[in-house]
């Protein structure tokens, strides 16, 4: 049975859009997003709200959010990586950063941080790799002990995306360190809880304004109804979160190959020789 792998209606009105969005907003500012190492507030500004709200491509419609297919954000991330991969990423960060809340989150967290994500109010960073703890991610150290109607986080994170940026922290933590991914969680983190502070930044090479640095929790205290879902599901929610935007993030290389063939071509059919 032939397959087609034409755009629909839909997914060729969000193309144009996003084509004409990254001509008038991002293609502009990429050269200054690179010689900077930052994605300039005013642009984030842009991204975040009205008429776009890409950072909310994730979210459902019932929390003010996009809701977009799979599909659709991958068109999002080429057309935007075409002229600017850091910028695209932001629309990555904010799906690692809100789909752990959408899939497991109680009612009370997504009418919390969910509407406000949508509405441009807050941005948030996900916090999971650690030293030694990146590809295997299951071998983090970062503990969570429960104490009354709180948990107390200490350990350190490392590489953690636009944590300059960020209003909240989804962070993962064990509450058992001796055991494995059975035992983690994740939690929502506001900035400003005490024992939460940002640390070194972390060189980015080859995507200059996406900026990662660690993240440092000495006895921060959180209220257990900040925790996401069930105690010991985080891995889960981890993972699932990670099989929605490996491939979207793939698509931004995409975006960043064509732009790479189109200046090859370019410079091809120009250049004199002999």
């Amino acid at each position: 049975m032939p397959y087609s792998f034409e755009l629909n209606p839909k997914q060729k009105e969000l193309q144009q859009q996003a084509r004409e969005f990254t001509q008038k907003y991002v293609t502009p500012r990429a050269a200054e997003v690179d010689e900077t190492d930052t994605i300039p507030r005013d642009l984030i500004k842009v991204i975040r709200n009205p008429p776009y709200k890409y950072t909310a491509a994730w979210i459902p419609k019932k929390y003010g959010g996009l809701e977009l297919d799979r599909m659709e954000i991958c068109i999002l991330m080429e057309e935007i990586a075409y002229a600017s991969l850091p910028i695209a990423t932001l629309i990555e960060v904010s799906g690692v950063t809100t789909l752990p809340i959408v899939f497991g989150g109680s009612e009370e967290l997504k009418q919390k941080y969910l509407t406000r994500h949508a509405k441009g109010e807050i941005f948030a960073a996900f916090s999971l790799t650690e030293e030694g703890a990146g590809s295997d991610a299951s071998s983090i150290q970062t503990h969570a002990e429960k104490s009354g109607n709180d948990y107390i986080l200490n350990g350190q994170k490392r590489l953690v995306s636009m944590a300059e940026l960020a209003d909240i922290y989804i962070i993962f933590a064990k509450t058992d360190p001796t055991k494995k991914r059975r035992s983690i969680s994740a939690f929502v983190v506001e900035k400003n809880f005490p024992g939460l502070k940002i640390g070194q930044k972390r060189v980015c090479f080859g995507v200059k304004g996406h900026q990662t640095y660690d993240l440092i929790l000495e006895d921060c205290r959180v209220p257990v109804e900040n925790r996401i879902g069930e105690e010991g599901r985080g891995f889960k929610y981890a993972l699932m979160t990670f099989d929605d935007t490996r491939p979207t993030l793939a698509c931004g290389y995409i975006g960043l190959a064509r732009a790479v063939l189109d200046i090859a071509l370019e410079f091809a059919r120009k250049r004199e020789t002999f």
